[in-house]
């Protein structure tokens, strides 16, 4: 008995398809939502197709940013101050810094086996507070620098919202426009 090869091919091509869903996490929580379904990413740079309308896989956003730097531990206290200053909700996405690998990585008990021990930034609009590699959004960004996201949003004006409620605790911050990648991972 035989197998025929187109049925194969239209069963895989209906798994991969089931497999790539983007649901948008829910960011009433007031609480650290570290165990969100993942959304994951490339964690390259924006390439500059990216900005090209054309490229479906590809969404442009504004980001309320509270801070950069480079220390990790600087800004994750930055994100807790700001937090309960603000009341915006915190959302690890299940990560964590990892310092041999100076990088923020997902854990490696995560239920996505694919991307543990392996970085994926926030892809779809929200308003929590979590730490991002900035090079993922912006490609002018050096690899290092870390960004205290407020809130990815779809339009200018969200963000300035956002911006707006965030800058009494945090004098730094600022609203960037990015990219994101939002195609199928799987």
């Amino acid at each position: 008995m035989g197998f025929n090869i187109k049925i194969v091919f239209g069963v895989w091509a209906i798994c991969t398809l089931a497999a790539c869903h983007n649901p948008v996490a829910d960011n009433n929580e007031a609480q650290d939502t570290t165990a969100h379904t993942h959304q994951h990413a490339d964690s390259t740079a924006i390439p500059q197709m990216a900005m090209d309308s054309a490229n479906s896989d590809y969404q442009t956003v504004y980001l309320a940013i509270a801070d950069t730097g480079s220390q990790y531990y600087l800004l994750q206290t930055a994100m807790y101050g700001l937090h309960a200053a603000s009341g915006l909700p915190i959302d690890t996405l299940n990560r964590y810094y990892n310092p041999t690998k100076k990088e923020i990585v997902v854990a490696e008990n995560d239920e996505d086996e694919m991307y543990r021990g392996e970085y994926f930034p926030r892809r779809f609009p929200g308003i929590n507070l979590s730490i991002e590699h900035m090079n993922t959004y912006n490609s002018n960004s050096r690899a290092n620098i870390l960004a205290l996201v407020a809130a990815i949003c779809e339009t200018k004006t969200a963000a300035d919202s956002v911006l707006e409620r965030i800058s009494p605790s945090a004098k730094k911050a600022f609203v960037v426009k990015g990219a994101v990648f939002v195609g199928c991972m799987h």
